[in-house]
């Protein structure tokens, strides 16, 4: 692991594992006991058992940067992370009526599209991450499910977003409710198992990840 880097300043020969686990802060966000900020968003790739795909760390964390600045570079449709983000940004500033974010979350074009994606690459641009290196694809998984399930609000035990926290203007009921811009596995019952998973894999690069394992120590 290394970082922390911030997508706007990173392009495909930054130097990234092939395979692994990225965890996103924001400023603003600041854990309970006042040490450091909140992780915000827990993903990974290539996980998918019926379908294995190549695709790689970059390519995923690529989709989430999208188009910086001037840049050619994917939209939301490749993206559910930068789907949220948008539909949030067009609930709270109010860009529209709601056929702008029915049409925003179903991927169909409209004059303010390009707008909002440039609103969303700021947004994700600037919010701080950290990584791991996970080559195998079922502890991918592994420290996927169980660090969301350790961060998400219905753990009962987590750090909770600000009031004026962009999630909780998101469409999707999970992220308001969860504190994470993420859907899956927020109502999942925590499994300290997968801490084992994470401790493996950063023994094997000699370098410990900040506000992951610190549950109970508050």
């Amino acid at each position: 692991m290394s970082g922390p880097r911030r997508l706007r300043d990173c392009t495909a020969a930054s130097g990234w594992p092939v395979n692994g686990v990225y965890f996103f802060f924001e400023e603003g966000e600041i854990r309970r006991a006042g040490q450091g900020l909140r992780v915000v968003r827990v993903g990974t790739h290539a996980v998918k058992k019926t379908t294995p795909s190549r695709e790689t760390l970059w390519d995923r964390l690529h989709d989430h940067r999208g188009r910086q600045d001037n840049e050619a570079g994917p939209r939301h449709s490749h993206s559910i992370f930068r789907k949220h983000v948008g539909g949030a940004i067009i609930t709270r500033d109010q860009l529209g009526g709601p056929e702008v974010l029915d049409n925003w979350c179903h991927c169909r074009r409209q004059p303010l599209a390009d707008r909002i994606e440039q609103k969303v690459s700021h947004y994700i641009g600037i919010m701080p991450f950290l990584w791991l290196d996970v080559p195998d694809r079922q502890t991918r998984e592994g420290i996927e499910i169980g660090a969301i399930a350790l961060l998400s609000l219905r753990s009962g035990d987590a750090d909770p977003p600000s009031p004026g926290w962009l999630g909780l203007f998101a469409r999707a009921a999970q992220i308001r409710a969860s504190g994470l811009w993420n859907v899956q596995y927020t109502n999942r019952s925590y499994d300290p198992h997968f801490l084992g998973l994470m401790r493996a894999q950063v023994k094997a690069v000699d370098v410990v990840p900040p506000d992951i394992s610190a549950r109970g120590t508050r």
